[in-house]
């Protein structure tokens, strides 16, 4: 199978061979990605010790549309672990490595989806109960697998910074950007929110 790609600036991305469109994902509009529940347990307590180290594990639900490039139609798990060193009470540095082992997705004919390694650093500085700022760099390999298609068979690299707000016992909002470090493989820039839920 022959698959003919176009991009641009704007990160409009299309798959189609023979005429066909095995997916299209336009700029505009809002989109729903699939849903990761996670869990995390403690193997180093940093309180105790300035350095702490925790493996993770979780599931992704198939949340998000699939035809559309949002989603993979599958369940898909994940594995992990995540070290934090305590420079000072308020100033602190985070590195993760994670796995995801992915199922190809049920409409991309054609087109496989290949297992990713994610690795990412990151700073954060507490300046209050109620606000902190993260600086984090992002690593990752390429959750398409296309063929031997340029643009798509290289690794995605990332830079993003966050204010999170603590919004009560648990509760937290995170506001953060994002700023692709390698062309044509992410969005050029995106901006989100995120909330968290401490059980």
């Amino acid at each position: 199978m022959k698959l003919e790609v176009g991009h641009d600036d704007r990160y409009n991305v299309l798959y189609r061979h023979g005429g066909e469109v095995f997916f299209r994902s336009r700029e505009n509009g809002f989109h729903m990605g699939d849903t990761l529940l996670s869990v995390k347990w403690n193997l180093l307590d940093p309180l105790s010790q300035s350095f702490g180290l925790a493996a993770r594990g979780g599931l992704e639900l198939p949340t998000g549309n699939e035809e559309s490039g949002f989603g993979s139609g599958r369940l898909d798990g994940t594995v992990g672990l995540l070290g934090q060193k305590l420079f000072t009470p308020s100033f602190a540095g985070y590195a993760g490595l994670d796995h995801v082992f992915r199922k190809s997705p049920t409409s991309f004919r054609g087109i496989g989806a290949a297992h990713v390694t994610h690795a990412h650093l990151s700073f954060e500085k507490v300046f209050s109960e109620t606000l902190s700022a993260t600086l984090q760099s992002d690593y990752q390999t390429q959750p398409l697998d296309g063929g031997k298609i340029q643009e798509y068979d290289r690794p995605e690299w990332s830079l993003s910074f966050g204010v999170g707000f603590r919004m009560g016992e648990g509760v937290g909002l995170r506001v953060f950007f994002v700023e692709d470090l390698i062309t044509h493989t992410t969005p050029d820039f995106v901006a989100g929110m995120s909330l968290s839920l401490a059980f």
